[in-house]
């Protein structure tokens, strides 16, 4: 079964035009909506916990099962003082936990470090750093996935260039994978169905597949892992290193380097080298010997 996902619908307090903003996204024909909250400030009152999901009037939908809705809070950081306050009650009381780098050290710290599940740069606007390879990769290696918002580019020709550049650069760093496209629309106008978002996908840089996951596959996985991370803390996969591919060697010789196995066990060959050695002429000395008593 086909599900589409618009992960970034924008809260908005007017009870009436959040609950048009989603009676919309169900009639284009989506199937999972996250409202979300935008906030650039952690404390004790801001992100509010987690509002309850919107009742829809039952004459508001055509189908038998009505959209489901997920929260979100989109964080905004511009420096390292607000990342430990990610771990809040009332922000882990979201669904969806996403982050807005503003600079380049808050991007890597994001990719690299921060348990998060979305990567949602200001598209709207040109990015002041680039998508760098390698915290890029780190991040499709932990499972976090990056964002391009669609709406903004709907509002004004200007930021429509900024958000088609960002995206083909994005897209470029990522190579297609592990990124959702949402709308954080602010009105109905600015919605767009699934079918027209897998083709801003193609303008975007993506092939069919990639822009077709970034509304489906990608966004359930998005789903997935947050609910994952509020779950489950850690894992641990036991392997025989005869097992392990040559791909992942270098993790191997990574770990021993790091806790000093390699040049404990590289010492230890070298003493039993030198043992051997030392019963090697032992048992030639001894044999010589034999030999002069015969004589």
């Amino acid at each position: 079964m086909v599900v589409f996902h618009d992960l970034n619908l924008p809260y908005d307090a007017n009870q009436k035009q959040l609950k048009r903003s989603i009676s919309c996204a169900e009639k284009l024909g989506y199937d999972v909506v996250a409202v979300g909250h935008h906030c650039t400030v952690i404390d004790k009152t801001s992100p509010i916990p987690a509002p309850p999901p919107v009742d829809l009037d039952s004459d508001q939908t055509d189908r038998n099962q009505p959209v489901k809705q997920l929260s979100r809070v989109t964080v905004v950081l511009g420096d390292g003082a607000q990342t430990h306050r990610l771990r809040a009650d009332n922000v882990q009381s979201y669904d969806i936990l996403a982050v807005q780098p503003t600079n380049n050290k808050m991007f890597h710290m994001a990719c690299t470090a921060l348990e998060i599940d979305i990567i949602s740069v200001n598209m709207a606007e040109k990015v002041p750093f680039y998508f760098k390879t390698h915290p890029v990769k780190c991040a499709l290696e932990r499972g976090v996935y990056f964002e391009i918002p669609y709406a903004p580019a709907i509002r004004d020709s200007t930021i429509r260039r900024h958000v088609i550049s960002n995206a083909l650069n994005l897209v470029r760093a990522c190579r297609g994978r592990n990124i959702i496209i949402s709308s954080f629309a602010n009105k109905p106008l600015e919605l767009r169905g699934p079918h027209d978002v897998v083709n801003l996908g193609l303008l975007f840089g993506m092939n069919e597949n990639q822009a077709k996951d970034a509304v489906q596959r990608n966004c359930r996985a998005v789903i997935m892992h947050a609910a994952t991370r509020k779950s489950i803390r850690s894992s641990m996969d036991i392997q025989d290193i005869s097992q392990i591919s040559e791909q992942d060697t270098w993790k191997v010789k990574s770990s021993q380097e790091a806790s000093g196995f390699e040049e404990t066990s590289t010492q230890d060959s070298a003493s039993k080298a030198k043992k051997r050695k030392r019963q090697r002429d032992f048992n030639e000395d001894r044999k010589g010997g034999e030999k002069m008593k015969k004589r």
